[in-house]
């Protein structure tokens, strides 16, 4: 009988995982300098902070092709994926903004609220197939057929935009993306699209 293998975070990641860290590992980085920034005044903490945006947006775009090329995704990586997005595209450049002087009432307000869309974008997108698939079956292109046996589509309307785009190569790309999904992942599709 074989004994049940210790629980190891690390042993479930694959390569592009550990890019996607490196995306959180630039927003959180990106905050730390917006912090230091407020209490030294040095302009270069600034600048290094929003340095780590384009960063973050390469580990982002590289963990997708590492992903897509060596055909590994999973569950751990979506979810890690949009957790790194919240904080790189949400929460860095909300720091960013308060430590350039968005520090009103209605600026901070503002803020929040940029950070909340993005939450509950990404929330919402990462649940909307699971709910509506409970009891029923995911099928290939984010078709779901629920208990009722009705079968439904989620379709974003930046899809439609990707597919009917003038450059061919992209509309390619996103269809081979798109045929290997069950659930729609739209950081997925906008990564093939960028190429």
């Amino acid at each position: 009988m074989d004994k049940p293998r210790h629980f190891s975070m690390i042993r479930e990641f694959h390569l592009a995982d550990f890019l996607t860290l490196g995306n959180a590992a630039c927003g959180v980085a990106a905050v730390f300098l917006a912090m230091l920034y407020m209490d030294s005044k040095w302009p270069m903490h600034f600048f290094l902070a929003a340095a780590l945006a384009p960063c973050a947006f390469a580990f982002d775009v590289f963990d997708g092709k590492v992903a897509r090329s060596r055909n590994q995704h999973s569950e751990l990586g979506r979810e890690l994926d949009s957790l790194a997005d919240v904080i790189s595209f949400g929460v860095a450049p909300a720091a960013l903004g308060f430590a350039a002087g968005l520090r009103g009432g209605w600026d901070a307000a503002i803020l929040v609220y940029f950070v909340c869309c993005g939450v509950s974008r990404l929330a919402r997108f990462n649940v909307t197939a699971e709910k509506l698939s409970e009891g029923g079956e995911k099928e290939q292109c984010g078709w779901l057929k629920d208990k009722c046996g009705v079968t439904w589509q989620i379709v974003p309307n930046v899809l439609g935009q990707m597919l009917q785009d003038k450059d061919a190569k992209k509309s390619e790309r996103v269809m081979e993306e798109l045929l290997q999904m069950k659930k729609i992942d739209i950081q997925g599709l906008s990564k093939a699209y960028a190429g």
